[in-house]
């Protein structure tokens, strides 16, 4: 079994997000760098800057909880939370591989965000979406 790191977690999320959106006829832009607030633009006649993030971890109720701050790599404290960015849409994958697409404008929180059953329903994407034939 391969224990995968933080980065190779992060990269498998973005994966997954760049291949949905192009699968769903999206035009799906990558910058160059990662000082942005943001992973990816995609355009489907309207341009939307979306933030990627992988969660394995588990609350106590079970149900998967995404942070929702950016850390530094080095310093291990928090220099930006989403609310302070300029981003449209969250993208989040699970370890268990549930996809939850939030608008930005739905999180009221400012640190993490629980995936629950109700999330889910509203925001989560079937996992389904691999079958559907191109266009």
């Amino acid at each position: 079994m391969t224990i995968f790191n933080t980065k190779q977690k992060g990269s498998y999320a973005v994966g997954l997000a760049i291949a949905y959106y192009t699968k769903l006829g999206y035009v799906v832009s990558i910058p160059l760098n990662d000082s942005q607030d943001y992973d990816l633009i995609v355009d489907n006649g309207k341009i939307e800057s979306v933030q990627v993030k992988f969660t394995g971890s588990k609350g106590a109720s079970g149900n998967y909880q995404v942070s929702l701050r950016s850390i530094s790599g080095t310093t291990r404290k928090e220099y930006k939370a989403i609310s302070d960015s300029d981003v449209d849409t969250l993208f989040v994958v699970t370890n268990d591989s549930n996809i939850v697409i939030l608008p930005i404008k739905e999180i009221v929180v400012r640190t993490q965000i629980t995936i629950t059953e109700d999330l889910l329903i509203k925001y989560g994407v079937s996992k389904d979406w691999l079958s559907i034939p191109f266009c």
